[in-house]
C-alpha cells in the first residue's frame, strides 16, 4: 500500500473685562481719547445674562459614514431576506455576519421549497475562505462586493429625519445608488440585467447603525420569457464596538477529483496528491500519514462478500506482519451504506495503524484506506473521519 503515498472649552478666562472707573478719558484702540459721552458703549457688568447660543447641529449622516469606514469596526449582524423570481420561485434567507475590523464571518441559510442550503465563509487577510463538506477551503481573494467593503464604499448618506423604527426614534439615512450588492445577500448574478438597488439605514444620534435594508430589483431571461426578480434583505446590528472576534482559518484543505476512479475527496493543503497509474491507487501524503483511494468493478457482490474477502487478504495486500483487526463496523460513505475497519500491523518502517472504508455504488465498489506510522490515537481516527466526510461519488 505504501507504494506512492489572516467643547473644546473656549469659555473660562478667554475674555475678562473689569471696568475701573476714572475721571479721565479712556484710551481708544488707536491711542486716541474716548470721550465720556460714549459710556453707553461700555461693557454691561450688571450681571444680567446674555443670549444663549444655539447648539451646533450634529451631522448624523457623516458620523455614520465615519463609523462604517472605521477599520476597527466590530459588530454582529443578523440578516433576514426574501427573494422572488417571477410568480413562483421564492427564497427565504436567514443568517449572521460577525464583523471584526477587516475580517468577517458569515453563516447563511437559504430555503427554496423543501431544499435548504447552508453557506459559511470567512474573509480575512485578503482571502475569502469557504467551508465545503466540513473543511475550510480557499475561495479566492476578498473583493469589494463583501458587505463591509460595500458599506465602507458609500461616500455620503442623506438624512431623511428622525422617525419611529421598531419602537425607537432613529435617524433614517439613505444612499442611492449603492456601489454594489453585497455577495452575502446571495443575489444571483448570472443572466440578470437592469439591476437597481436602494439602501436605507436607521441609526442613533451618534451614528451607530441599528437596522439596514438593501432592496434590489432586476430582469432575468427564463426560457423565452423575461421575468422580474426582487430581493429585500434586512440587517439588524448589535454589539457594535463590542468584543466580536473572527479567526481566520489556518487548517486549509483542497479538493482532488479522480476522473479514473470517479470520485472527489478533500485533503490538507500541506499534503501532496498523486494520481494512481497502472495497478496503483490515488495517493495523498502527509508526513507519517497517507491516504489511498480506488475502485473496482463488482458483479452482484454485497458488502458482506467484500468484507470477507478484505479481511482474508488484508495481510497479503498490505504486506504487514502481526496484523490484527481492531474493529469492523457499519458506516456511511457519501450517504451510501459502507463498512469501516481498523487494524494494526508491522511494516519495514515500523508499527502501522490502519483504517479503511468501502462501499458499493452502481457497478463498482470503492475503497478508501488510511495508514499512519504513528501510534493509534483519536487524532488519527479523526483525521480519517474528515477524509471520509469530504468524499463524494462522481
Amino acid at each position: 500500500m505504501r507504494n506512492a503515498r489572516t467643547a473644546a472649552m473656549i469659555v473660562a478666562l478667554s475674555v475678562v473685562v473689569v471696568a475701573c472707573g476714572t475721571t479721565g478719558p479712556t484710551a481708544g484702540p488707536n491711542g486716541s481719547a474716548v470721550p465720556p459721552s460714549q459710556d453707553a458703549a461700555s461693557p454691561d457688568v450688571s450681571g444680567a445674562p446674555g443670549p444663549t447660543p444655539e447648539p451646533t447641529p450634529v451631522d448624523v449622516a457623516a458620523l455614520t459614514v465615519a463609523t462604517l469606514a472605521n477599520p476597527a469596526l466590530t459588530a454582529t449582524v443578523a440578516l433576514a431576506g426574501s427573494t422572488k423570481l417571477g410568480s413562483t420561485m421564492t427564497t427565504a434567507t436567514t443568517g449572521t455576519i460577525d464583523i471584526d475590523g477587516r475580517t468577517s464571518h458569515l453563516v447563511r441559510t437559504d430555503k427554496v421549497g423543501k431544499t435548504t442550503t447552508t453557506t459559511e465563509t470567512i474573509t480575512g487577510n485578503g482571502t475569502r475562505y469557504l467551508k465545503v463538506k466540513g473543511v475550510w477551503t480557499k475561495a479566492g481573494p476578498s473583493n469589494d462586493t463583501e458587505l463591509i467593503a460595500v458599506l465602507r464604499a458609500i461616500p455620503t448618506l442623506t438624512d431623511l429625519g428622525v422617525e419611529d423604527k421598531d419602537g425607537a426614534q432613529l435617524h433614517h439615512l439613505q444612499a442611492t445608488p449603492v456601489p454594489a450588492v453585497p455577495q452575502e445577500m446571495a443575489l444571483e448574478t448570472k443572466g440578470i440585467t437592469k439591476v437597481a438597488t436602494t439602501f436605507d439605514a436607521w441609526v442613533t444620534d451618534a451614528g451607530i447603525p441599528v437596522t439596514m435594508t438593501f432592496a434590489s430589483t432586476w430582469k432575468r431571461a427564463v426560457g423565452t420569457k423575461t421575468v422580474d426578480g426582487s430581493r429585500t434583505t434586512t440587517l439588524a446590528f448589535s454589539n457594535v464596538g463590542g468584543g466580536v472576534r473572527v479567526t481566520v482559518p489556518t487548517d486549509i484543505w483542497t479538493f482532488f477529483t479522480s476522473t479514473r476512479y470517479r470520485y472527489r475527496i478533500g485533503y490538507p493543503e500541506a499534503w501532496q496528491a498523486k494520481a494512481g497509474a497502472g495497478r496503483f491507487a490515488d495517493s495523498f501524503y502527509g508526513g507519517a500519514q497517507y491516504v489511498y483511494a480506488s475502485r473496482a468493478r463488482q458483479t452482484n457482490a454485497n458488502l458482506a462478500f467484500i468484507t470477507k474477502g478484505i479481511l482474508k487478504s488484508l495481510k497479503s495486500i498490505t504486506g504487514y506482519t502481526n496484523l490484527k483487526i481492531l474493529s469492523n463496523s457499519k458506516a456511511k460513505l457519501d450517504g451510501v451504506t459502507a463498512r469501516r475497519i481498523e487494524f494494526r500491523g508491522t511494516s519495514s518502517s515500523g508499527r502501522v495503524y490502519g483504517q479503511a472504508i468501502y462501499a458499493i455504488k452502481g457497478a463498482a465498489w470503492y475503497f478508501l484506506g488510511f495508514d499512519a506510522y504513528t501510534k493509534q490515537d483519536d487524532a488519527s481516527r479523526a483525521m480519517f473521519t474528515t477524509f471520509i466526510r469530504t468524499f463524494d461519488f462522481r
